[in-house]
């Protein structure tokens, strides 16, 4: 039985300004002062001359069985059985990509639409007008794949010619891989063998899980969006095993996802080993810094109660470590009795400075299981952070009282005021039919000093994203200014005057007085039965939220894999496996950057590592590659967004002697500056830091 609390009237920027006292002075209560220079984050899409036009059109489909679920409520009022033939999200979840599809030197911005909507792909103006603005090229660059329900996407050089490709994910239809021509022009890559048949395809991620130089692709599958008995009646019977396809060469695939590994995933109890989950998310990150890339899957517990309430668990952040071969065996995170849960997004950064991994997982929240009629503890399924230990295990701190407690999909780890340790930011709400969630107005979460304790930032964000359901999120310096900006693509956004409704926990937290929901629809004449409420939805939007920036400092890496351009050189183009970690000069923490294309959900973060330094003016570069050779970059200074190649030379391999490093890292400078991957300038840089770092490793 769904509690329905008082409704409340009003945009919901006029519900901010309502709750807005009471938010900071809960704030202050908790948390004490947010950061000494503020970070503001503006909405540059709403700015009519930013060329962003974006409408997510719904999927026809599924948005007319709903409407004719509605309509039957109103003559027969409807049970919640009524609604498990009903589809999932016929509003879809699109997702985001940034990247550089022209090799002009500035972010584009690439998010997925409905089907007989052109996908958008806007063209950034920065470098040709000095601004940031936008020009919507998915028609004219042959992105636009009008036919597809179009779903998450990433990008990556899969063929290593230099520039970026594309792949698609199709909603219960098949994926597209799009060759980038050159220019930013693309064209379909017809049976690369990366389709993936008609399965829910969700999102995607690249990395070379063999280390032969070549980007293969994982992608991540839920269910027949068609109705919700996977989620509310099957277990695991009707989920869709996750797909990985390994890169022959010639923009040709292999699905060997059989024969990997990664379809033998347990957890699930007695009888069910090898089963499939349910997959929101997926990471390719070498998790355990072997030199090989490991995968994380982000499953859904979906609406079954958990064991410890008589239920069944299936909802497990999966860690599945590679043997150095590109074969895989799991290790599901069981043993927290808080590890099923509703993972929606994934997130890689260092929070306490340790060098090592630690993940980011978004999920339900604390709001709303109750609703559903699922019995529910505090922090049950918060958003929370988990900590690695560098072997591929992970300990749960636990999130305290404000903790992350709102739903979320998407998300960013990021340091977003450049202050030197990895911050949070996470979007998103729920779409049940029956009813929807609307307890996330955008959630910033700023790391303290590298503790890995966070607060919440209220007032980073200036738009209110209670209105938006979002999904799709992904991070990049849009303008240039050395801070990551974030894109959110969102499903639908509530019309004006939406009557939204108090959930029915409370907790005494920061998120207590924006817990709402969408009662789409309302109590019927007997207990137990819903008539609709009438509640319509607009197609959904684009944010561009560009940092305002504090005044601290930063450094920008781009690597750059050598495979192809010199003898050794065995790294992929763009770098993917990579992991980057960044020391101020004088500072006894560093900061860890996995270099990895795809997680959130369905959408990618762009490439370069920015790494706040406060007020420190340089540091230290080193760059662990996939395989395992270690090259470092001394005295990089504040400002500089420096290329870093691939030296296939490693200053703490077991050399013959000095002479046969040195004669290894010539000849391989000599290639990349031949190759017009590094100046004659940053080749004397690499030379003597190469140099210095054998001496002193």
């Amino acid at each position: 039985m769904i509690h329905q609390a008082p409704i409340v009237h009003g945009h919901p920027q006029s519900r901010r300004r309502m709750t807005a006292a009471t938010l900071a002075a809960m704030f202050l209560l908790l948390a004490g002062p947010v950061s000494a220079a503020p970070i503001t984050f503006q909405d540059h899409a709403a700015d009519p001359g930013s060329g962003i036009t974006y409408e997510r059109v719904p999927t026809p489909d599924y948005l007319m069985a709903l409407e004719e679920l509605r309509q039957d409520s109103l003559v027969t009022p409807l049970t919640l059985a009524d609604f498990v033939g009903s589809p999932y999200s016929p509003h879809g979840q699109p997702g985001v990509v940034i990247f550089d599809h022209d090799d002009d030197g500035d972010l584009d911005v690439y998010v997925t639409n409905g089907p007989g909507a052109d996908n958008s792909l806007y063209s950034n103006q920065l470098v040709e007008t000095g601004t940031v603005g936008f020009v919507d090229v998915g028609v004219a660059t042959g992105t636009g794949v009008w036919w597809q329900d179009g779903r998450g996407a990433c990008a990556g050089d899969v063929d290593n010619d230099g520039d970026k490709d594309l792949l698609v994910l199709g909603g219960d239809s098949p994926n597209v891989l799009l060759e980038n021509l050159g220019g930013g022009q693309f064209a379909e890559v017809v049976a690369a063998g990366i389709e993936g048949g008609d399965r829910s395809h969700v999102s995607c991620a690249m990395g070379d899980i063999d280390n032969d130089g070549l980007l293969d692709v994982l992608v991540a599958n839920s269910y027949d969006h068609h109705s919700l008995v996977a989620c509310v009646v099957e277990t695991l019977a009707e989920n869709q095993h996750n797909q990985l396809y390994l890169n022959l060469g010639g923009l040709a695939f292999q699905d060997i996802s059989a024969t990997s590994g990664i379809e033998d995933l347990t957890g699930f109890g007695p009888g069910n080993d090898g089963s499939a989950g349910i997959t929101w998310a997926v990471g390719m990150v070498d998790l355990d810094t072997d030199g090989d890339l490991d995968l994380v899957f982000g499953d859904d517990q979906c609406a079954f109660p958990k064991a410890a309430y008589g239920g069944f668990d299936r909802g497990f952040i999966h860690i599945l470590i590679n043997d150095g071969t590109g074969s895989f065996v799991d290790h599901p995170l069981v043993d927290s009795p808080v590890a099923s849960g509703s993972w929606m997004g994934l997130g890689f950064g260092d929070f306490n400075c340790d060098g090592n991994i630690d993940i980011f997982g978004s999920n339900f929240g604390d709001y709303h299981l109750t609703t559903e009629g699922l019995p529910f503890t505090f922090g049950d399924e918060a958003s929370r952070w988990l900590l690695g230990d560098g072997t591929g295990g992970f300990s749960d701190p636990g999130v305290g009282t404000s903790g992350a407690s709102v739903f979320g999909w998407g998300n960013a780890v990021f340091d977003y005021d450049n202050d030197g340790d990895h911050d949070v930011a996470y979007f998103g709400a729920l779409h049940a039919n029956f009813y929807a969630t609307a307890d996330n107005p955008g959630t910033m979460l700023l790391n303290q000093a590298c503790t890995a304790e966070f607060v919440p930032d209220l007032d980073a964000l200036r738009l209110d994203y209670t209105d938006n359901n979002v999904t799709g999120v992904a991070g990049g310096d849009l303008d240039g200014d050395g801070f990551v900006d974030l894109v959110t693509a969102s499903r639908y956004v509530l019309p004006p005057g939406t009557p939204l409704a108090f959930g029915v926990n409370s907790w005494g937290v920061v998120w207590d007085p924006t817990a709402y929901f969408v009662p789409s629809f309302g109590p019927g004449p007997d207990p137990g039965e819903f008539v609709w409420a009438g509640v319509e939805f607009d197609n959904g939007t684009l944010g561009i939220e560009l940092n305002s920036g504090n005044g601290n400092n930063h450094v920008g890496v781009t690597v750059v894999g050598s495979v192809d351009l010199t003898p050794g050189g065995s790294v992929n183009r763009d770098g993917v496996g990579a992991v980057i970690t960044f020391t101020p000069h004088n500072s006894a923490k560093s900061t860890v950057v996995p270099v990895h294309a795809g997680s959130s959900f369905g959408s990618q973060h762009a490439l370069e590592a920015l790494f706040g330094l406060g007020n420190k003016q340089k540091g230290v570069v080193d760059v662990m590659w996939p395989g395992g050779v270690r090259n470092r970059l001394y005295n990089v200074h504040d400002g500089e967004r420096v290329t870093f190649p691939e030296i296939p030379c490693s200053y703490d391999a077991s050399w013959a002697n000095f002479q046969a490093y040195k004669g290894c890292v010539d000849d391989a400078l000599d290639d990349l500056q031949d190759a017009g991957v590094i100046s004659a300038q940053m080749k004397g840089r690499l030379y003597s830091s190469a140099v210095k770092a054998y001496h002193q490793p």
